[in-house]
């Protein structure tokens, strides 16, 4: 859950760093939006990516983040 999503938003990092000239970044995560987020700032390819470009991701906020995504995702109990 959010892998994929995660390799979007640094993509869009990169496109505002490269066509916008912007480096310093806020990134704000709603639900899925924040387990992006938290999945980006894991992700070691992704932020050397980042880093190499002089990216700097000045504050994150996580907005209401599934608290329990094992419970998610494991079949429900009949």
């Amino acid at each position: 859950m959010g892998y994929e999503f995660a390799e979007d938003v640094a993509s869009t990092m990169l496109w505002l760093s490269n066509e916008k000239q912007q480096s310093e970044i806020l990134l704000y995560g709603f639900s899925m939006g924040a387990m992006a987020v938290t999945t980006l700032i894991n992700r070691n390819d992704l932020t050397d990516k980042l880093n190499e470009s002089g990216i700097n991701i000045s504050k994150i906020i996580l907005d209401s983040p599934v608290a329990n995504v094992e419970k998610i995702l494991s079949p429900k109990n009949s």
